[in-house]
């Protein structure tokens, strides 16, 4: 568990202003915020995160197929 907490604790997540201009820039409405967690405040309803976390979609998005959805994608610095 100590682990897990010690890679929480490197998160960051994109301003919720620069998301919103993202979505308003290209003029879209993205459905899945792909490498979230609850502790980075997701950005959609819909959200994968790292580690198995209450109200996630499913866990590691690498897995998810990307091509049925356009989705919001600000990886983590390490994906290991």
């Amino acid at each position: 568990m100590k682990q897990v907490a010690e890679k929480l604790i490197d998160e960051y997540s994109l301003p919720r202003s620069r998301f919103n201009q993202i979505e308003e820039i290209l003029n879209v409405r993205l459905k899945h915020d792909l490498f979230a967690s609850s502790i980075s405040h997701q950005k959609l309803e819909s959200f994968y995160s790292r580690f198995p976390t209450l109200g996630s979609s499913g866990c590691d998005a690498l897995k998810f197929d990307w091509a049925r959805f356009v989705s919001y994608c600000f990886p983590p610095k390490n994906l290991s």
